[in-house]
């Protein structure tokens, strides 16, 4: 949906019309027709709207893999270990 209304604004044309043109199957008519009915600043703030969604929940993901390998339990090797100042 996204990338159809950026071509829309860029094309000065309607989303329906990109949507025709691109093929995309998975985006209900009557969402294109919603968007379709919004000026340009609108259909501009709604796209904003989905891409900072969408990097939100990219950043939560990454955030969510970074911190869940940080916390998981890590084998102890024995060689690796320094010695104690006790052992000599």
């Amino acid at each position: 949906l996204n990338a159809l209304i950026f071509l829309a604004l860029r094309e000065q044309t309607t989303v329906a019309h990109q949507h025709k043109e691109l093929g995309f199957s998975d985006i209900p008519e009557q969402v294109l027709a919603w968007c379709d009915c919004m000026n340009e600043d609108d259909l501009t703030h709604l796209a904003a709207e989905i891409a900072n969604g969408l990097w939100d929940e990219n950043i939560a993901a990454t955030l969510v893999i970074k911190t869940s390998e940080t916390l998981a339990a890590q084998p102890i090797d024995d060689q690796k270990q320094p010695t104690l100042l006790s052992d000599y």
